[in-house]
């Protein structure tokens, strides 16, 4: 691990451990407060996890790892999670698509995010199972991210099957601050934050953002987006507390993908539209509370969502009237807990064990999950009128055990109930279901050499299915009977992997996997039904590296290549559509001379298959984002470039059929949404 000051390396073995057990122990300690003038440098990446994490593919990035990166938009803190990407194929408004370890996870099917314990996941989701919008968060809130990848940790459960991150927030900064960015085609945001102590045991911290954006779209996007976060932080004998508020509201216009032979045909721009009613609302609010104590985690929480969305992928093919626009509406409240306690050092037949044990739950009362055929955003019918109360209870316990100092072996069983309760507009679609699923896990590690450790893992994970495909007898398009979805889809998954700390300063992962889905039938919410799919297959090797050679370089880098089929018969066209085969990113940061730091990355993903068949194939697509950052005090400027080189690649492509005004028959195409062009922001923080 390297701590830097301005100036020098920063010798304090004090500090260093501080750092470690907040970000791997995760235990509770209260705020250091640095002398004034004083900045520590910290890499969440260059922490040390052999001994500690269950998989090579698991780790934490945080602190200059988060405030060092290029963010173009804020869904990009997920790829700080190494081998993800995430992309828009939609208004800034949306949840990103997220892709991992051969997934197109969709809005977040099978990919895990809490921040503060608290999961941002939407289940039974009007737009999609799954759904994860992380414009929840202000970026500059966040200390670290802990994630995982795989089935093979007990304490993570839905959407988890190719990974999870944990976000954790600041209790406290070093200084409050103001910041006003500016940028190209429209783009301002407005963000101030700060933290007091109000008590010595009792510490506040605020953020609130606002930020507005045209894009370079056709149709202005005028995204509007307000974010605010309270957090209380009581530093009590025993227990660490920390009560928050979060609240966020973002209206939109969108400009989705749109249909090659339009751009083609001179009918539009690159960045033009279709339909011009496109966009959205969307609002969360919460509150939650964190006890934390040496051994013993409790967490509670509650959350008003709101969601409308309105979107029209395919045109006038289903109507050659009125259009295909449709509305999917959502309006719920989450509440959820979440309980954990841990025991150090237990004897167990002569071999000492810890055992960690847990159990959460969580209710979604969805008093609309609506879908309507609308024709400038005003419906003209409704397809889908549905409620949904939605309950899970999900106990967990996992064992540590070393049988030397050297060799340990983690088991653990997760066990997930899941019921629900479906009002449908079709009587035949209403009903309760419920299903069950315990999910053994299993590791062993072995430290070959305090700078070499070796892992072996395996076990079972899963995904839920939209409540409204599990209790769908008949399918509302068609009135035809269909056969309902699964309510929990089995994932088997497998890992062997090293992790290489060969000097202080170089830190390297490898990890080959192999993933294994029993069904990948999901509700679709864009047609109102459920679309069946065979089961799945996945493997594929992935590699990581940190290296920070000097006190003024430091290099990361990604590299993923996944090979994807669905289990079909021999002779059956088996690719999986918008499965990414290779991908890889890498960042430099490099401090200069006078309190200058220059920070870039480049990422790239490979052509992928957008037919079973793999006839049709995407583009690839390499961005580079860089960012040079001037220290002033506590103050500082910013001036960031995106799509360095302005390529014209594309952030998705999709083939299907659509209908244009005007033509006759449907026309299969590629439909497809440009990366943003270059783009320009400057950004002034001033900090107290």
């Amino acid at each position: 691990m390297k701590l830097y000051r301005r100036g020098g390396l920063l010798a304090g073995s004090s500090l260093a451990v501080l750092w470690t057990s907040c970000a791997l122990a995760q235990t509770v300690t209260p705020p250091t407060v640095l002398p004034p003038g004083e900045e520590v440098t910290i890499f969440g990446r260059a922490l040390q996890q052999i001994g500690s994490a269950q998989a090579a593919s698991e780790g934490t990035v945080g602190y200059a790892d988060l405030t060092l990166r290029p963010l173009l938009r804020v869904g990009e803190l997920a790829e700080a999670v190494p081998g993800l990407i995430a992309t828009q194929h939609s208004g800034g408004g949306k949840a990103n698509q997220y892709f991992l370890r051969g997934f197109n996870l969709d809005h977040g099917t099978d990919f895990s995010v809490r921040m503060d314990g608290v999961p941002i996941n939407m289940r039974s989701h009007a737009h999609g199972q799954g759904y994860l919008d992380l414009n929840v968060v202000i970026p500059e809130t966040i200390e670290r991210i802990d994630y995982t990848k795989g089935t093979y940790r007990a304490d993570v459960g839905d959407f988890s099957a190719a990974g999870s991150a944990s976000f954790k927030t600041y209790d406290s900064v070093q200084y409050p601050r103001a910041e006003v960015t500016i940028g190209s085609r429209g783009y301002r945001r407005f963000l101030a934050l700060g933290s007091t102590e109000v008590t010595p045991n009792d510490m506040v911290f605020a953020a609130a953002s606002f930020n507005t954006n045209d894009g370079p779209w056709t149709l202005p996007e005028d995204l509007r987006k307000y974010n605010g976060y309270l957090k209380l932080t009581h530093y009590g004998s025993e227990f660490t507390t920390r009560f928050s508020l979060i609240g966020f509201d973002n209206t939109w216009n969108a400009t989705d993908q749109i249909p090659l032979r339009a751009v083609q045909s001179g009918l539009i721009g690159r960045f033009g539209y279709i339909d011009p009613d496109l966009g959205g609302h969307t609002s969360r609010y919460g509150f939650a509370v964190v006890a934390e104590s040496k051994d013993t985690t409790i967490s509670a929480y509650v959350n008003r969502y709101h969601f409308n969305l309105v979107s029209n992928s395919t045109y006038f093919l289903n109507d050659p009237v009125n259009g295909d626009e449709i509305e999917q509406v959502d309006r719920r409240w989450i509440a959820g807990f979440r309980v954990q306690r841990d025991w150090q050092a237990v004897p167990v037949l002569g071999l000492t064990t810890n055992f960690h044990l847990g159990v959460e739950g969580r209710a979604d009362f969805i008093s609309k999950a609506n879908l309507y055929h609308t024709v400038a955003r005003h419906p003209i019918a409704t397809l889908l009128d549905d409620s949904i109360k939605e309950y899970s209870v999900e106990p967990w316990v996992e064992a540590e055990t070393y049988f030397t100092d050297n060799l340990r072996l983690i088991l653990g069983v997760r066990g997930s109930y899941y019921n629900a309760h479906v009002t449908s507009l079709l009587a035949a679609n209403s009903g309760t279901v419920d299903d069950f699923m315990a999910q053994p896990k299993a590791t062993i590690a072995w430290l070959v050499e305090p700078s070499v450790e070796l892992y072996a893992s395996a076990g079972l994970g899963y995904h839920s299915n939209d409540t409204r495909g599990v209790a769908t007898h008949v399918d509302p398009a068609t009135g035809l009977p269909t056969q309902p979805a699964p309510f929990l889809v089995r994932a088997d998954g497998a890992e062997v992997g090293v992790r290489l700390n060969p000097t202080d300063t170089l830190k390297v992962t490898v990890a080959t996997y192999i993933l294994q889905l029993g069904s990948e039938l999901i509700y679709v919410g864009d047609a109102g039904t459920s679309e069946p799919s065979s089961g799945s297959r996945r493997y594929g090797i992935e590699g990581t590296a940190f290296w920070s050679p000097t006190e003024w370089l430091t290099l990361d880098g990604e590299v993923a290549a996944t090979h994807s089929r669905f289990r079909l018969p021999a002779g059956q066209p088996n690719f999986i559509p918008q499965s990414i085969p290779f991908m890889y990113s890498g960042g430099a940061v490099v401090r200069f001379p006078g309190d200058i730091d220059w920070s870039t990355r480049i990422r790239h993903f490979s052509p992928t298959p957008l037919v079973e068949d793999n006839s049709v194939r995407s583009h690839n697509t390499t961005l580079v984002n860089s960012e040079f950052i001037w220290r002033i005090g506590h103050s500082r400027l910013t001036a960031g470039v995106y799509n360095v080189f302005n390529v014209k690649d594309s952030d998705i492509e999709y083939y299907f059929a659509s209908q244009l005004a005007g033509e006759s028959t449907p026309v299969d195409d590629i439909h497809f949404h440009p990366v943003e062009p270059r783009a320009v922001r400057v950004s002034l923080q001033i900090g107290f």
